[in-house]
């Protein structure tokens, strides 16, 4: 993986990246390698490892035992399995198996293709140790 190459010729102290994504049509999103940027957060992070199949992909791959939306399960993940998601700061686009989708979508709703209702969308990503949640902000 490119980070722990990075790691290895010492240009960076470790093997973890943060991004901040200005908002409101402000400018500053950040990208920091090799650790975080305390001017972007506040509190501590909760920190979520790679999946073993993750660790032969080019992406960030980690399992999840569940989804909630505003602390309530959307049903989204196999009670035996969980779910497997990829953390991508590059694309808004949800893809998946068609009855998780359909699950998580029902909770947190879907953009109009015009994006009209897009500002009655939940947003906001909150990690609680093996479970993610998505929160009003």
């Amino acid at each position: 993986m490119p980070m722990a190459q990075l790691v290895a010729q010492g240009k960076v102290e470790h093997n973890t990246f943060a991004f901040y994504l200005a908002s409101g049509g402000k400018t500053g999103s950040t990208l920091t390698l090799g650790g975080t940027d305390p001017a972007f957060h506040d509190g501590d992070f909760t920190y979520a490892p790679v999946s073993l199949a993750g660790k032969l992909l080019p992406y960030w791959l980690v399992s999840t035992k569940d989804i909630k939306v505003g602390g309530e399960s959307t049903g989204s993940c196999s009670w035996l399995t969980g779910c497997y998601m990829v953390l991508h700061t590059g694309t808004s686009v949800l893809a998946g198996p068609p009855s998780a989708l359909d699950k998580l979508i029902s909770k947190i709703g879907n953009a109009s293709a015009d994006c009209s209702n897009v500002k009655m969308l939940p947003t906001g990503w909150a990690a609680r140790t093996s479970t993610w949640a998505r929160t009003s902000t």
